[in-house]
C-alpha cells in the first residue's frame, strides 16, 4: 500500500485520519467490508446481519488475534506494503 508505519500508527492512535481511498485500500488488503473500518459497534449491527457482526466481534476479542494484530504493527515497513 505504500503507507509508512508512522502513518498507520497515527491512524491507530487517532491522531491522523485516513482518506476514503486509503480506507478502501485497507478494507481490500484485510478482506473486510469497509463498514468495519468506519462504523462503531452499534452502527455495524444496523448494517450487517446480527449473526455476522457477533461472529466478528467474538473473533476480534480473542487474545491470540489481539497478539497477532500487535505483532503486525511492529513489522518493518516493507512487510506492511
Amino acid at each position: 500500500m505504500g503507507l509508512h508505519v508512522s502513518t498507520l500508527s497515527g491512524y491507530e492512535r487517532g491522531v491522523r485520519r485516513p482518506s476514503p481511498e486509503i480506507l478502501k485500500k485497507l478494507a481490500d488488503v484485510y478482506e473486510i467490508p469497509l463498514a468495519y473500518l468506519v462504523l462503531d459497534e452499534r452502527d455495524l449491527q444496523q448494517v450487517i446481519p446480527e449473526e455476522v457482526a457477533e461472529a466478528v466481534l467474538l473473533f476480534m476479542r480473542r487474545p491470540d488475534i489481539k497478539r497477532l494484530v500487535e505483532e503486525v504493527k511492529n513489522f518493518p515497513q516493507l512487510a506492511v506494503e
